[in-house]
């Protein structure tokens, strides 16, 4: 039966049924962008359905190893292989008839191609090349020798005692120089996989691995050349075949990429490309790539996308339409087919596995030497250089296309391509996860000074950063941002910090607007969001300075850069969006789980003070910033704890501007007692300190409810009238008279249990600003919050 699929939600069922589809004969059905129908033979039970469910079980097994999905498939492939279950030739014949692997063979090499394809035209050469530096070229030549030295030392010393075949010496070399390189597109992809890529580490790995890249090239030219099997060709038609090539990269540069920058000037900066012009861009592709395997120029696909423009429209529309595919359908079977190829018993050469893995071994630990004693005699921190060194030892798809296509080529035996396959299985397979668990990037970022609103003085300039997704958020936040100014309270610096998902582009990017909108295109509404804080800039009655940033990265690594630019501009305050939307009538509009995961980890590791901004368009709609006839009316509530002794503080600095009127709620438990982690009635003493210093002034009021459980709180809560912001602290603590109750209504865990009432309840209106003081340099905030909260449990 037919089964309507969303591409991004069955990722994970494509790519294991098919794996599961051994056999010829499978279908699909495609309908506006998404898959209907997917149909192998076998894939209800029988045999075919084997490959499957192991695929599944590695993938299960290897998860809290935090292993990538490259080694995941290779070992399912290696598993399905001759060296465990169809090493019995009836097996074989069952799981692979006759032509299945053909097939299967076909789609692999359409999948990588389109990896290569899509990987050539992310890279920016003009941005990587400004990247690289003496620190970097240092880095990558002492690694890449170092290992050659070491491998090649290695090598002579076992040829000299008698351990290796004479047979086997050119493979030995030509996988030592091999072991020496890193390559930039197996780089950014686990910098990307493992969050590190706008990193220190991340930057210095992609941008060394870069020039390694171009040694890896001309090796692979070398040894094609050398090592070309059969005998030797008549001079006509090896001239003629040169001549073939010549005119083919002919065509690729000097009539194809001009055809393709033809078709993007008909797309609209920030509009999506026509669906006509991306079948012929697809169309060209193809054509290359057929040529290009017909003449042995495997790699031609991905020099042709090196040098198209990268990011949108055409990066774009590549990574939302062929990604998908790439990565959840092609690639795997090209992993998997890999690890089919994969024969531990013919380990067993002329040449023992053991002397063959002690070469490999000691030219991994020359390349990492090499690049740890680099770094460090260039001055990079030892806690970053050690994980640098351990990621440029990673290898990935580059290597396994290399291996894949000598063996093919019978440049390689069939011994040696599978200790290649197990090198990178177990090489990776370590280093991957220790490179997770030692390396932190926002370690940097913990502030051992508390930076927050509470802590500075009133009359000091006030530093905010304020995160930016789309222009829907702009109106709310420089709402809050006219609210709180005030020329009694001093100056406001603002970071206004656009974030655009990288999308189309192998590099993330970060710093000020105006010199990224010279690398990045896809910054469409950039120009007017900037124009929005420039107005408000100039129109304020007090001294305010706006700085316009923009972060293009993953999801996965936004949250470094929030926190980076907090850490670097002294930031006091970060203004976050919440990840849901809502529109005029009160339905939710727009709802963005990784913005979600993104909040999460800035409110777990932010330098300063944060505040999740729940836009219900209620501060948006009351700006007039021109003719200051806007006027805002704050509710603070007010248990105790920490937060809300920070939400206190943001509450009386917009009390001070005239056009804001301040109401404070405080949610007194009946049984009021002190405050032992603070000192005695440290609440008590905050709440005397803001009546004092509120003393006279009308537009500030003080209300207290006597409350002894959440209903009454509730109660408090709904009595509130024509508000148009409600400020409340994160974090209370769970046997507080106050919220008893509320905590068995968690949909929101990062709001806290009043951030998540006032945002789950339909009733109200208002926007809402949770507040979290900033951690201590430790990663927490108060003694025992973390056994408390069920927040931090998951994410800590």
């Amino acid at each position: 039966m037919a089964n309507s699929r969303n591409p991004t939600s069955a990722l994970a069922t494509w790519e294991s049924d098919l794996l599961g589809g051994h056999h010829p004969g499978f279908r699909f059905s495609f309908k506006a962008g998404e898959i209907q129908q997917w149909s192998p033979q076998g894939a209800n039970g029988g045999p075919a359905d084997v490959s499957r469910r192991i695929t599944r079980l590695i993938h299960f097994c290897l998860q809290p190893l935090r292993q990538s999905t490259i080694i995941a498939h290779i070992v399912a492939g290696i598993i399905i292989g001759p060296s465990f279950l169809t090493r019995d030739r009836q097996n074989a014949n069952k799981l692979f008839p006759p032509g299945s692997q053909y097939v299967l063979k076909t789609i692999s090499s359409f999948g990588f191609m389109l990896h290569l394809f899509i990987h050539g035209v992310k890279i920016d050469i003009s941005s990587l090349l400004k990247s690289i530096g003496g620190k970097t070229i240092l880095i990558s030549l002492s690694g890449f020798f170092v290992s050659l030295g070491f491998g090649l030392a290695t090598f002579s010393i076992v040829k000299g005692v008698g351990g290796l075949d004479s047979s086997d010496n050119t493979e030995v070399i030509i996988l030592v120089v091999l072991n020496s390189m890193t390559f930039f597109i197996v780089m950014t992809s686990y910098c990307h996989e493992i969050g590190v890529s706008n990193s220190a580490v991340g930057g210095l790995a992609c941008s060394s691995s870069f020039i390694v890249d171009a040694f890896g090239y001309i090796c692979m030219i070398i040894v094609q050349t050398i090592n070309r099997v059969g005998p030797p060709e008549p001079l006509a038609i090896q001239w003629g075949q040169t001549l073939l090539i010549f005119i083919y990269y002919g065509i690729l540069f000097f009539i194809f990429r001009p055809l393709i920058l033809y078709i993007i000037r008909f797309t609209p900066e920030g509009q999506p490309m026509r669906s006509s012009h991306f079948v012929a861009i697809f169309s060209i592709v193809l054509v290359v790539w057929f040529w290009g395997e017909c003449l042995g120029q495997r790699l031609s696909t991905f020099l042709f996308g090196l040098f198209l423009p990268n990011g949108p429209p055409l990066g774009s529309i590549l990574a939302q339409k062929l990604e998908v595919f790439t990565f959840g359908l092609f690639l795997p079977v090209f992993y998997t087919m890999s690890g089919l190829a994969t024969n531990l018993h013919r380990l067993k050469g002329s040449t023992s596995p053991w002397t063959l893995e002690l070469i490999f071994i000691i030219c991994r630990i020359g390349k990492f030497l090499g690049t740890l004693l680099s770094s460090l005699f260039v001055s990079t921190p030892l806690q970053d250089a050690i994980p640098l060194a351990l990621l440029m030892c990673c290898q990935g798809i580059m290597e396994v296309i290399i291996v894949s296509y000598w063996m093919d080529e019978m440049i390689l035996s069939n011994q040696l391509f599978s200790l290649s396959m197990i090198n990178i299985v177990l090489f990776t397979g370590f280093v991957l996860p220790l490179i997770q668990s030692i390396y932190d990037p926002l370690r940097r970022y913990r502030a051992h000074n508390r930076r927050n609103v509470l802590g500075s003085n009133g009359n000091n300039d006030l530093q905010i950063l304020v995160c930016i997704h789309k222009e829907e958020n702009v109106p709310t936040i420089i709402g809050i941002l006219e609210a709180s100014k005030c020329s009694k309270a001093g100056s406001i610096s603002i970071i206004a910090l656009q974030l655009v998902q990288l999308i189309g582009r192998a590099m993330p990017i970060l710093g000020p607007l105006h010199q990224v909108k010279t690398t990045a295109n896809n910054l469409a509404c950039a120009d007017h969001i900037a124009n929005a804080f420039q107005y408000f800039e100039r129109h304020g009655q007090v001294y305010v300075k706006v700085q316009h940033f923009v972060s293009v990265t993953p999801y996965s690594s936004m949250d470094n850069d929030i926190c980076a630019l907090a850490h670097e501009k002294r930031s006091s305050l970060i203004i976050i969006p919440f990840h849901k939307q809502w529109a005029i009538d009160g339905t939710v509009e727009a709802s963005s789980m990784p913005i979600r995961e993104v909040n999460r980890r800035v409110l777990n590791k932010a330098p300063c003070s944060v505040a999740i901004l729940i836009d219900r368009g209620a501060m948006g709609g009351n700006l007039c910033v021109l003719n200051n006839a806007s006027s805002y009316h704050v509710v603070m509530l007010f248990i105790g704890g920490a937060d809300d002794h920070e939400a206190l503080a943001i509450s009386r600095r917009m009390a001070n501007n005239p056009s804001t009127s301040l109401t404070v709620i405080w949610l007194k438990p009946e049984d009021h007692r002190h405050d032992d982690s603070y000192g005695i009635d440290r609440d008590g003493e905050v709440i005397r300190d803001f009546q004092l210093k509120s003393k006279g002034n009308e537009k500030i009021s003080l209300v207290e409810n006597i409350v002894s459980d959440g209903i009454e709180t509730t109660k408090a809560i709904l009595s509130i009238k024509n508000a148009d912001l409600i400020i409340v602290g994160r974090y209370h603590e769970p046997d507080c008279p106050a919220t008893l109750g509320i905590t068995m209504w968690s949909d929101y865990p990062e709001l806290g249990m009043l951030g998540d009432m006032l945002t789950t309840t339909s009733d109200f209106r208002f926007s809402v600003l949770v507040v979290q003081q900033q951690p201590q340099s430790d990663g927490s905030r108060h003694a025992g919050r973390e056994e408390e909260d069920p927040f931090f449990e998951r994410n800590s």
